[in-house]
This record gives C-alpha cells, structure tokens and sequence, in this order.
C-alpha cells in the first residue's frame, strides 16, 4: 500500500516530468546547436476584379515567328480585397525636407489629418542624386519617389560620409521624417497629402505601394490575355552524383535530413502557339508534367489574382481564375 508521503513524491515526480516535456515540445528544432530559421513569404494581396479594358498586342512584336512574345496589358477594378498576407497596412510614408525647421513644420502640420494615425521624428539625411549612390552608401537606402512617377533622389538616412562626391553623383543635406495613414484613408487624402507637401513646403513625398477598393489599374500580363497553357514541362538538369527529388538535387543516394541540396537548373523554351493556344513552357518543379490552362481575358471577364508585392510595384500579374 502507497502511504502518503509516497503519492506526495509521485505527485511531483509526475509534475516535473510534464514540465520538462512541455519545454521540450517548445524548443524549436535546431541543428548544430543553431535554431532553424523561420520560413518568411513575400507579402501579397488577394483580390477579385473586373476587366475594364483590355490591349491585346502583336503576337511577335519583340521576337519571330515560331516563337510568340505578346506584351498585352489589361485595366482591372478592384472590387474586393480577400486578403492582404503579410502587407503593412494602412500603407505608410516618407517625407523629405531641405531644412530642419521645415520639417517640424510639415511634421506639426501633417499630425492634424485626420487621416494619419502615426507621425515620426524628423532625423537628418544625406541624399545622393544621380544614377545610384557610392557602393558604401547602399545599404543605408532610403527610397524616395512621388506618385506622378519622377525619378527623385534615394534618400540615405542619419549618414556623414568623409568621402568625395563620386562623377554624376550629387549630395545635399535634408531632414526625413516616416508617417502611416489611418484606417479608412482614401485616395483623395494621399493626393492631398502630396500636393499640400509639395507646395506648401517643397517637399518629396514616397509612400509605399498599395491595392484598395475602387482602385483601377493597369497592369502588364506575364501571360497573354489570349488563351493559354502554362505547361510544367522543362526538364530539370541536376548537377553529376545528384538527382532530382521534390523540387531540389539531392545527392544520389543520401538520405535523410543531412543531405546537401542545391536548385536544378533549366533550358528555356520559347512560347508557340498550339491550335487556339498559346503554349507557355515552363520548369518542371515535380516527376510529373502538369499543365494549367488559362481560358483567355476579354472586357468585362470577372477573375481572382494574387499580386505578390513585387508585382505590385511593377504593375504586372501573372495566372488568374475566372470567378
């Protein structure tokens, strides 16, 4: 028979033993002693939209037949956001001014919109002008564009640089300080935001790019608006002593966690048309070759995208669905 003192030391026997496999279970898996790394996703919106208008170029108007190279473009409305993985949002901005005591004017003034819910401290900048700055420069960029589109000066913040100013490459002093619109901002306020700052006090505005309701924009079609295949069908060319096994090169015959892998590289294939299709070949990414047809965009076609952030600063889009 267990008398009491015995269940007391089985009691905390058995506490101890849970804790130790809850920490356990909450040490993420390492390797050599060094903590995996988190797998981060480039950000990315997902919306439905409608066609509004449609360009349709020459089948070969940068190559020669047999190969077929449209460049078409397509006006989309965006009617819904579905989700928004990974954006910042509302969307912030910069502001760059030539003096110290313009900045805390434009910042004091700024922080009365209703429509901005966060103002930063003005902090001092260099800003280089010209094609790009000094390579010692580079990792302190700060990228300052307006929405009209001009080409304006990368900004470089908090830095005093001994070195010369290098040919076609200008410096000057200014003063940056960063904001971020509050929830339910509209395009009319980014533009009143621009032009006030700009006549009011000369200054450079950049906000970051982003999708909201409404919205119409034109983008280039990675794919022609016509119909079309993405065939799955280059085949992977791996290194010699390595195979390929899900998407990578893996050294033959190594097994396990361990083993080395590396990317396979592919031949290009050009585009050609096959029947009413065009024929887009692309990398073989499992054993299988697959295949996913685009039905072909007109006015008025209803689709769901997703725009990874890169494309949404190069306004350009790739496959689609029909809705």
């Amino acid at each position: 028979m267990i008398n009491m003192k015995q269940k007391y030391y089985w009691t905390i026997g058995i506490i101890v033993l849970v804790a130790i496999g809850i920490i356990f279970i909450s040490i993420p898996s390492q390797k050599d002693g060094k903590p995996e790394p988190e797998i981060v996703l480039t950000p990315y919106i997902d919306v439905e939209a409608t066609v509004t208008s449609l360009f349709l170029d020459d089948l070969h108007s940068d190559c020669e037949a047999p190969e077929i190279c449209p460049r078409d473009r397509v006006t989309l409305r965006i009617d819904k956001i579905v989700d928004r993985r990974g954006y910042d949002f509302p969307p912030s901005f910069s502001v760059l001014l030539a003096s110290e005591k313009i900045c805390h004017e434009a910042r004091e003034f700024v922080g009365e919109k209703l429509y901005v819910e966060e103002v930063g401290q003005c902090e001092e900048s260099k800003i280089w002008e010209g094609e790009e700055a000094p390579a010692d420069q580079k990792s302190h960029e700060t990228k300052v564009n307006n929405s009209s589109g001009s080409k304006t000066a990368p900004g470089y913040r908090g830095i005093n640089s001994s070195k010369g100013e290098e040919p076609g490459i200008s410096a000057t002093e200014g003063y940056l300080f960063s904001g971020k619109f509050a929830v339910g901002f509209t395009r009319e306020d980014e533009q009143d935001l621009q032009e006030t700052l700009q006549e009011r006090f000369g200054a450079k505005v950049s906000i970051s790019p982003y999708i909201i309701e409404g919205d119409e924009i034109e983008f280039n079609l990675k794919y022609s608006a016509r119909p079309a295949k993405l065939r799955q069908d280059l085949p992977p060319n791996c290194p010699a002593g390595q195979v390929f096994e899900n998407g990578n090169c893996v050294q033959q015959g190594c097994e396990g966690s361990k083993c080395a892998v590396s990317s396979p590289q592919y031949d290009e294939k050009p585009a050609e048309m096959e029947g009413s299709y065009i024929i887009y070949h692309l990398p073989q990414r499992t054993d299988e070759i697959t295949e996913k047809i685009l039905p072909g965009l007109k006015e008025n076609s209803k689709i769901k995208i997703r725009i990874w952030q890169p494309n949404l600063i190069s306004k350009e889009i790739g496959e689609y669905e029909l809705r």
